[in-house]
């Protein structure tokens, strides 16, 4: 590329190669949700399903806004309880931080990327996220390298509202 004055310019089309990637990620997030349907329908007399793990995508992506209701995909859209928005203090519920030497070395921004979801409440009133608290808030990671195998470091616990927290109930996601 070239410019008025003939000199070389390096231009870069990266919008192209990210919108490409997110429309695979928004199709694998539709997918997914059609999947939980199906493996446990509203219907079925079974737990609300849960959807957890590690995402990539912060808050404000199509994707996560579609699983939390607020974003339409080919027409669909889903409600799933972002169990973090139950916290109490919940904060920007970071789970990829500068504090984490990996991040840091990086030039990672802090962003939350790890999730956990549950489909509720059900005809029995199960799947409303409560007793949400933060766990893993802080980690002695002093190196690069023992931040590969600790990447995280923060994450959430959760109980359904009609378990007892210290019960088998309780649902934790190491993110």
């Amino acid at each position: 590329m070239q410019s008025r004055n003939h000199e070389r310019l390096a231009g870069f089309d990266a919008a192209g190669d990210a919108l490409t990637k997110a429309a695979v990620r928004a199709k694998q997030t539709v997918y997914l949700a059609e999947r939980i349907f199906v493996l446990a329908p509203i219907e079925a007399d079974f737990l609300p399903p849960i959807l957890l793990g590690d995402l990539n995508a912060d808050p404000l992506c199509d994707e996560i806004r579609y699983l939390k209701g607020q974003h339409i995909i080919d027409g669909r859209s889903v409600y799933l309880a972002d169990v973090w928005e139950y916290a109490e203090n919940q904060g920007p519920g970071y789970t990829y931080a500068r504090d984490n030497a990996y991040a840091l070395k990086n030039g990672e921004p802090n962003r939350r990327i790890d999730y956990i979801f549950v489909r509720g409440p059900d005809k029995h009133m199960r799947g409303e996220p409560s007793n949400v608290r933060r766990v893993f808030v802080s980690r002695a990671v002093t190196t690069p390298e023992a931040a590969i195998s600790t990447m995280a470091q923060q994450g959430v616990a959760a109980c359904d509202s009609t378990a007892n927290p210290s019960s088998s109930g309780a649902i934790e996601n190491r993110v």
